[in-house]
Parts: C-alpha cells; structure tokens; sequence
C-alpha cells in the first residue's frame, strides 16, 4: 500500500457473531466439543491515521478539539515520543462512547547496589517503556482499553524482535532473550521499537482514529422499529438503514446474544495488528503489497516482514483470546473468539493453563520481556497499583507476548464446519432477560454437587450433540448427489434437534436452571411442527433470551416461521436478519461494505 504525504491510511476488519447451536455447558471442558455457527452480521472496525493533525495547542490539543484538558495526560503537549488514540463506537452517542488515550514512549530508571572490598556502587539504569493513559478517566470500557494495551504490547515487541534480529543480535542467550543485552545495545534497539511503533501509529499525524462499527443484529432493534411503526418481521428490519443510530449508551442497550464483546475485541485486535503492518489479512490467491518503511535515525533499520495470512489469524486468535479473558475477568471457553477469527467450525477449548500466568501478571507499564523483572520492582517502587502509572489503563506487564502467544504452544482444536446447501438458519431475539454468568454458575455448581447425576447427563448431551453435527456433516457430503434433495427432505422430518432438547429439559428440571424454559419449549414445539423445520433450540446457555432454527431455505418455510414469531403471545419475539456465515475474520474496503461510508461520515 503506498500512502502518499498527507492521505490518510485507512484499515478495514470484519469478525462475525457467533451461535453455539451445540454443546452449550460442555464446551467449558476440554474433553467435550461444541458446533458454533458463524454469522452474517458482522462487527467492524476501521483504522485510521489522522492526516489533519499535525500539531497541537499549548495545551496539547488538536486542532479538531480530540484532546482535551480534563486530564492530567492532556497537559503535555504531544511529541515525537507520544501519540493519541481514539476509539469511538460509532452507532452510540459520542459523549458516552468516545474514547482517549495518550501513548507515550517513555524511561523508567532504576539503581543497582554492588559492594566491593571497600565500598557499596550505586549504578543507574533506565530502560524504554510505553504507558497507555486515558483521557478521561471518569469513563472506561474495559473491553476497549484492555485490548488496546495487550495488542500495542506485542506490537511493540514484534518490531523490537525484528530490529533485534536486523541488528545481528544473538538470540540463543536465555538471559537476554530476543532483545539483546541489558546493556546499551538492549535498550537502543527498545527505544528505536518505540518509536518505530508510534511512527505506524500516527502515520502522517500525531493521532490514530479506530472506529467500532456492529451490524444491526447485534442490538436489539425493537425500539426503532417500534418508532417507525413496523412489525416485527425481516422486512422491518431490511428497511433500517446499515448500522442504525442507537439512542442509549452501550451499557443501556440490550443486546441480542450474537458475542458482540467477542467480535469486537477480535476485530480491534485485528484491525490495529494490520494498521501497524504486523500481519495479513489478504487471502492467499489475492496478491498484497507491503508498505515499507523508511529506514531513519529513529525507525529500525529494516520493517520485520508481515505474518502470513494463516499465521496471521492464529496470532489475532491468540491476542483476542487473552484480552476478551483479562477483560472478563476469567479464562473463558473461547468459542465465541475462535468462531470471531475461524467461523464456523467443531471447537474444542484450549486448555486454560495457557493463559493463566499473564492472567495473573501485575499490572505496570508495558516492557518489554528482557526487562520484565527489573520493571515489577522499577514499578512497586513508583508506586504503581491498579490503574497504572499515572492514571494509566490497566497494562499488565509482558513475561514475553511473542512466546506466550505463539500459536503452536496452544491446544485448542478447530475443525472447518458449515450448514449444507439449502439449510438456513433462523435467529429471533426473545423479548425477556437470562443472567448468563448466573445460568453458568448454577450449572456446573449442579455438577460439582451431583457428580453421578451430571455426569451421566453430560455424556448424553455429548453423544446427541454429536448426532447433529454428524447430521449436518452427512448432509454436506450428499451436496452434488442426485439424491440430495430428497435427503434434504427427510432431514425436514426427522426433527434432529428432539433427544438433545430432551436432555436439555431433563438439565433444567435437575439443576433447577431454566436452560430450556417452558415458554422456549412451547415456542420451539410450535416451530418445529411446521413444515421445513429441520430442527432448532436455545443457543449457548439457554435462557429467555435467543432461539434458533435450521429451516429449509424457502420463502414459504420462512413466512410460516414469521407467522408463528409474531402471533405468538407468551412472549415477545423479533426476528433478527443474520443467516449462517462461513466466513471468519477477514480484510475489508469502506466501498465494498454496504452503509459503511455513511455510518463512518456520522460517527
């Protein structure tokens, strides 16, 4: 990509959402799989540098008003060894859903006590760091700030990696790692990374712009709808324009189920890697140019070459994987981040060892990994607690991203999968709440508390889930066959979903959690009689909130279906517009995704 002096450089990802149509509670174990659909709705997020701001007030403010003085942070101006970054999510209201942070390259010094025969040496040292500090620190999104610092973490020590290795440094030493020696040459070749970060960052400007964009599905429409008066049909909802303008901050707006935080932390993650030219998006039969850069005083001798593109979504899985956990709180199952990176597919976890060390890493300025022992003592002495440095996000410090991530060292299994020709899924959003974590809990509380009992009904849900997605995949071999049709046909008729329904209900009533509530059985009973209707049930964790159905792929199935939807009375259901998906992550143009140029003119 050539960029000419003042274009601005503009990067385009895509994660999809996520339906796990099977293995729901069993998924959390590493011995059980789970089938999770992706779908066409899709998250986004486009990168871009801020060609317009090249200098900034005396009091550190842009030109366009991005920075301001409600902080401390704001009070320096902006130099070559700082940058900002603003992240908004473009279809909520911009006071509430705007984001700031300054980036700065900066030294943490330290001393060093020697004793000799005669007397103590005190030595003093000072090694790069890079600290992420919000803006506004009286409104955080977790999700956002953790990804951002975790990713220009193993940004900045990808690039230190590649001049270290540009530079001849040896490798082979475990004490000095990758970097080099703690000495000098270390240090420069840190800086010099640093640097070279910012440089990518803020492109011709001093800023880098990141705006969040969700297909419709991932929100409750029924408001809009309701103001427009339109029924609760795919047609209303074809008739809202591309990511529709929501009237309430994020944490005031109901989502519909489809892993929004999932897909949005893969796509950020995603988006920024390939910003930076670290990895590829491009598919493979389609040729890519590499923008490289100059080689100054103050950017590494050579560009470290990208990822290719299947190392490319291994990195970004590994990366979203730990920042939507460090953002949770918790090692989760995954499936929803693999499915945002691979699609649709047959998972089986990763084991949660593998992330637990950086789970539990103190927070400090982002170092580097030669420097990671002496900056938790560099960082206790300055007094760094929760919020980092100075108000800063919470960084946690690196034992070494590159090593940590590495795709290889990671177990999880993903086995390509996808809905035959002819099948599609249905998705409706069920107007009434279900405390997931909660559901969680009282689950595998029931287990732990009910070894035999769980055990036994675990082993069941393995084998009817596995009877599905072997359905399916039977289904998919037949595709081409002169007897597809008619097997297609049958498969209308056998109800695929019945035994791990019952299973389902049996779960419920000896957990006491309403994983497949009454209403959801009468609603899925009336669904599954119609003609068409392979099979369906509650995704993932049950509840009140979210069904699903694989139907025929036919305009009259479809329109049964609705029917029964909307005059349906013991609850509120809205359809929502998202099929299945095979696709996984992938680049994208402004051009080519249809609303986006005039979602992006708004935000």
């Amino acid at each position: 990509m050539t960029v000419s002096p003042g274009s601005p450089r503009t990067t385009v990802v895509s994660a999809p959402g996520k339906v796990l149509v099977a293995g729901g509670y069993l998924v959390l174990e590493p011995q059980y799989r789970g089938l999770v659909i992706a779908t066409s709705s899709r998250f986004y997020c486009v990168v871009r540098d801020d060609s317009s701001a090249h200098g900034t007030g005396n009091n550190g403010d842009f030109k366009d008003g991005l920075a301001t003085r409600d902080s401390v942070a704001a009070d320096r101006p902006l130099d070559a060894d700082s940058a900002l970054i603003v992240v908004r999510a473009g279809q909520f209201p911009a006071d509430s859903s705007t984001w700031r942070y300054r980036l700065s390259l900066e030294r943490l010094s330290s001393s060093t006590a020697q004793k000799n025969d005669k007397e103590e040496e005190v030595s003093e040292t000072s090694h790069p760091s890079i600290t992420l500090a919000p803006l506004d620190t009286s409104k955080r999104n977790k999700f956002v700030e953790i990804t951002l610092s975790r990713t220009l973490a193993l940004a900045w020590e990808m690039i230190a990696a590649g001049a270290a290795e540009a530079a001849g440094v040896d490798k082979g030493t475990t004490e000095t790692g990758i970097l080099g020696s703690q000495g000098a040459m270390g240090a420069d070749v840190e800086w010099a990374a640093g640097r070279e970060l910012l440089r990518r960052l803020r492109g011709e400007g001093r800023a880098c712009h990141l705006v969040m964009l969700a297909d419709n599905d991932f929100y409750s429409q029924r408001e809009q709808l309701a103001a427009a008066s339109l029924p609760l049909r795919l047609s209303s909802l074809a008739a809202l324009p591309p990511f529709h303008p929501l009237p309430r901050p994020i944490t005031s707006t109901n989502k519909t189920g489809l892993g929004s935080s999932a897909a949005l932390v893969t796509s950020l993650v995603a988006g920024l890697l390939s910003h930076l030219s670290l990895i590829d998006l491009t598919p493979a039969s389609t040729p890519t140019s590499t923008a490289t850069a100059t080689a100054t005083a103050s950017a590494i001798p050579t560009p470290e070459p990208v990822l290719s593109p299947s190392r490319s979504l291994d990195l970004v899985h590994s990366l979203a994987q730990l920042a939507h956990c460090l953002a949770q709180g918790k090692v989760g199952s995954g499936f929803d981040v693999s499915s945002a990176v691979y699609g649709s597919h047959l998972y089986r976890r990763f084991s949660p060892s593998i992330l637990t060390p950086l789970m539990d890493a103190p927070i400090s300025p982002i170092v580097l990994p030669s420097r990671s022992g002496w900056a938790s003592g560099a960082a206790e002495a300055a007094g760094v607690g929760e919020a980092g440095v100075g108000g800063a996000a919470g960084v946690r410090g690196t034992s070494g991203l590159i090593s940590a991530l590495d795709p290889s060292s990671w177990d999880q299994e993903t086995v390509p999968s996808r809905l035959p020709r002819g099948i599609r899924m249905m998705l409706a959003d069920v107007d009434a709440g279900t405390d997931t974590p909660s559901f969680v809990s009282r689950v595998l509380s029931f287990r732990k508390e009910n070894r035999a009992e769980g055990q036994r009904l675990w082993d069941s849900l393995e084998r009817s889930n596995g009877s599905v997605a072997e359905a399916i995949a039977g289904l998919v071999r037949l595709e081409g066959s002169k007897g597809y049709d008619e097997a297609l046909r049958r498969a209308a008729g056998k109800r695929i979903d019945e035994t791990t329904r019952a299973h389902l209900r049996a779960l419920s009533a000896a957990s006491g959690v309403p994983v497949e509530p009454p209403e959801q059985t009468r609603l899925l009973d009336q669904c599954s009689a119609l003609p068409g209707v392979i099979g369906g049930g509650v995704p993932g964790a049950g509840g009140f909130d979210a069904i699903f159905l694989l139907v025929l792929d036919d305009p009259a199935v479809v329109d049964s279906v609705e029917d029964t939807w909307e005059t349906f009375s013991e609850m509120s259901v809205c359809p929502l517009s998202a099929r299945q998906s095979d696709g996984g992550l992938r680049a994208e143009t402004v051009s080519g995704v249809r609303g986006l140029a005039e979602a992006l003119g708004k935000a």
